[in-house]
């Protein structure tokens, strides 16, 4: 007989649940179940953890894997996966896109496809794991 299972795919640091309910909230309810489980055991302390700091097992006695990692991102150029790599994936992250020099004559640098722009307007946040927005 086959035991029950599920599989969840997802990122854990990616953006979480928007809880605005003050009991939900208390209730932790703003933590999604995939954080919850990368908090347990069988992930945290298991060798391909991203949180132990490396991705290679530290001994063949860990056969079993219940999860995978990102590794290589093809969506993103490498300056702006860097940052994101650094804060949340401990380096790991390898970009593999293929970009080429962006054609648009707003670019100070078309080799860096990054712009900033600045404003004076109110933001709102339900927490600091939640999206920054203008309700306007």
């Amino acid at each position: 007989m086959l035991a029950p299972q599920i599989v969840l795919c997802g990122d854990p640091q990616q953006l979480g649940p928007i809880v605005t309910s003050d009991k939900a909230r208390t209730g932790e309810l703003d933590i999604s179940l995939l954080e919850r489980l990368f908090e347990r055991p069988l992930y945290a302390d298991h060798p391909y953890a991203r949180s132990r700091g490396t991705l290679k097992p530290i001994s063949e006695v860990f056969k079993f894997i219940p999860f995978t990692n990102l590794v290589k991102n093809y969506r993103s150029h490498p300056a702006i996966l860097m940052p994101p790599s650094a804060l949340f994936y401990n380096d790991s992250l390898e970009p593999c896109a293929t970009n080429g020099t962006i054609s648009w004559i707003g670019l100070k640098n078309p080799e860096l496809p990054l712009m900033f722009f600045g404003h004076n307007l109110s933001e709102e946040c339900v927490d600091e794991r939640a999206t920054w927005y203008r309700r306007n």
